[in-house]
């Protein structure tokens, strides 16, 4: 259901997500695109979850160092429950922040992130990484390519990723 489409990390998708120095705010369309399309993965979180970090191990298997301690290996790592509740939660964030882009309560996702940027900074995730988990993303929902919806996921995504990648900064100047 959620095999890959995508074969190199120079794609169009790509290169498209990696502008995250260019970024332009979602159009309330757009989220509204990006909120029904992805309304019914939510309802899967635990296997979209598990397809996500399956594939983005496999396109960035250094990620997977961010995650040794709690398996050493793949088979180890997916069948330990506190792994499992992480991957759930994060694609039931992702509908979160979503909802709150929607809503457009920016607010809650200024606390989320808030929260998440220490969390990932004590975890050594920095935005070099943020890329390569919106290429994940966008790889594993088997978007048209130049699609309406495809432009959308870039759009909110990069909105997303912006105020992520701002509080993740700030995380990383307060280390220092």
């Amino acid at each position: 259901m959620f095999r890959s489409r995508l074969r190199i990390s120079s794609s169009s998708v790509f290169l498209l997500c990696r502008r995250i120095a260019s970024v332009s705010k979602a159009t309330p369309e757009q989220v509204l695109m990006v909120k029904t399309a992805f309304d019914p993965l939510a309802m899967e979180a635990p296997v979209v979850g598990r397809v996500f970090f399956e594939r983005l191990f496999e396109l960035y298997p250094a990620s997977r160092k961010f995650f040794c301690h709690l398996g050493s290996t793949d088979d180890e790592l997916f069948a330990n429950p506190i792994f499992q509740n992480h991957y759930t939660k994060v694609i039931l964030s992702v509908g979160s922040m979503i909802n709150n882009l929607y809503s457009n309560n920016h607010q809650k996702n200024v606390e989320l992130f808030e929260r998440l940027g220490p969390t990932h900074m004590k975890r050594n995730v920095s935005v070099e990484h943020t890329p390569y988990i919106k290429h994940t993303l966008m790889d594993i929902l088997h978007l048209e390519p130049h699609s309406a919806i495809e432009n959308a996921w870039i759009s909110v995504l990069d909105t997303l990723f912006s105020e992520y990648n701002d509080k993740l900064k700030d995380a990383w100047k307060s280390k220092d």
